[in-house]
């Protein structure tokens, strides 16, 4: 069953290296009055990190995840969640393009709505800017929908009540707003979205859309002890979601006997690694449960699976005695 809505709602932060943030974020969600269908965070992997994060740990009941980027050294990671009614597919990454940002395409009711999450590092090259640039005016003239780019930009000298950069005109600063003047794009946010004591507070954090559909912005407090403010805001879209259509574990077609081996062998491992710091040892097991969950419990977007199998003939008559004959003689049946 599909229902109408027309109101998109999505929530954006930087939380600066998720690790130790994962509990927190699921707390704030809790404290929400309607959770947002989409969700997308940026600067997940931390500077210096001992312990590689996985998918299957930063995985939210009820949103499908995208990711890029997750555990790389040289690059920070995107998170993108959308919600599971959504009908959603990743658009491939473009080879050689721009270095991080995901995106995918959300089927609607009369437009699809294409939403990238972007990350641009304050040290970009200028090769990495010129691409970013070029993925802006590609997605926007080549995609078919609406478009919404958000994410961290790091363009603390443009002056976004007038479009200005005190930088040369041959600035990456001002190349992207000669790029977004030529797509015919309109940044959203007008107040700072970072701050911090002892420093000038910047509008880093955008929205930058293809139309005038976006409203209620709301400014959050951060993740824990990133700098940046949640951005939290609605979209005037039309779409349909799908009822009941939860991604859950499906435990009863498990294959145990393989998670219980590659247990084994990783219980072996760890006793020739003979491994003596408590913090390593979990973070080796909670890694090599995360692979076992993934590689041996099968997935159902459904409940279906849980209902119990129901005759698909009605019983005749002479079942009905002869069951009730049985009952009353006292035999198992």
């Amino acid at each position: 069953m599909e229902i109408e809505r027309k109101k998109l709602r999505i929530i954006y932060t930087n939380v600066d290296g998720f690790t130790n943030k994962i509990k927190e974020f699921a707390v704030f969600l809790k404290t929400i009055s309607k959770l947002p269908h989409i969700i997308v965070l940026t600067e997940i992997n931390a500077k210096n990190y001992k312990y590689p994060l996985a998918e299957s740990e930063l995985k939210i009941e009820g949103y499908n995840l995208f990711t890029t980027n997750l555990s790389d050294n040289i690059h920070r990671g995107i998170l993108l969640y959308v919600d599971v009614n959504l009908k959603a597919t990743e658009i491939e990454k473009q080879k050689e393009g721009f270095e991080e940002y995901i995106a995918v395409n959300i089927t609607g009711k009369v437009n699809n709505i294409i939403v990238s999450g972007i990350y641009r590092s304050p040290n970009s090259s200028q090769t990495n800017n010129k691409k970013l640039n070029e993925y802006i005016t590609w997605v926007t003239n080549t995609l078919a929908g609406d478009k919404i780019f958000v994410g961290d930009f790091n363009f603390p000298q443009i002056n976004w009540e007038d479009w200005s950069s005190v930088s040369g005109k041959e600035n990456a600063d001002n190349k992207f707003v000669k790029c977004l003047k030529d797509n015919f794009l309109i940044q959203n946010v007008e107040k700072a979205t970072r701050a911090r004591e002892g420093q000038k507070s910047n509008i880093l954090d955008l929205i930058i859309t293809s139309d005038d559909f976006v409203e209620e912005i709301e400014f959050l407090s951060p993740i824990g002890n990133s700098d940046h403010a949640i951005l939290s805001f609605s979209c005037n879209w039309n779409y349909t979601t799908l009822n009941d259509n939860t991604v859950k574990w499906n435990y009863s077609k498990g294959d145990f006997d393989s998670f219980r081996q590659l247990m084994k062998n990783w219980e072996i491992k760890q006793i020739m690694k003979n491994i003596t710091d408590v913090e390593e040892g979990w973070g080796e097991l909670k890694s090599i449960m995360n692979e076992g969950m993934e590689k041996y419990i099968p997935k159902s977007d459904s409940n279906n699976w849980r209902k119990k199998a129901t005759w698909k003939h009605p019983i005749s008559n002479v079942m009905k005695k002869n069951i009730k004959k049985n009952i009353d003689c006292g035999l198992d049946i």
